[in-house]
């Protein structure tokens, strides 16, 4: 392999999460759920576990679907959310070498993302 190769890892959802106090992501009125379309992107070297993935992507989604209650604002919890995939992902596969992983949050109705992207 060169090394300038590289793999993207793409996994797109839905969540609903509850929304607490008057800074929370998403126009839904505190306390009611809002539902909101989640993209995660990771960028990294094509280092495969010994099972020849990445990571499991099913991990990425219970990590996401886990997002039950939200107070903070989109901005904050896409920067949350990617630190904790980034922890997440280095755990899961301790050769995983990342480029970038990008979290990206659309809160319904969707006429916005909000995208953070992080650079280990």
């Amino acid at each position: 392999m060169n090394k300038k190769d590289s793999i993207t890892l793409t996994r797109i959802g839905s969540i609903a999460f509850t929304t607490v106090g008057d800074a929370h992501c998403g126009v839904a009125p505190a306390g009611t759920k809002q539902q909101a379309d989640y993209e995660v992107r990771i960028k990294c070297k094509p280092l495969l576990d010994r099972r020849h993935y990445l990571i499991e992507q099913l991990d990425i989604d219970e990590y996401m679907q886990g997002i039950l209650v939200v107070e903070q604002s989109c901005e904050k919890l896409v920067i949350d959310t990617a630190y904790d995939l980034l922890e997440l992902c280095e755990a899961r596969n301790k050769r995983m070498k990342i480029i970038w992983l990008q979290v990206m949050i659309k809160a319904a109705p969707g006429k916005a993302w909000m995208t953070f992207r992080v650079h280990p």
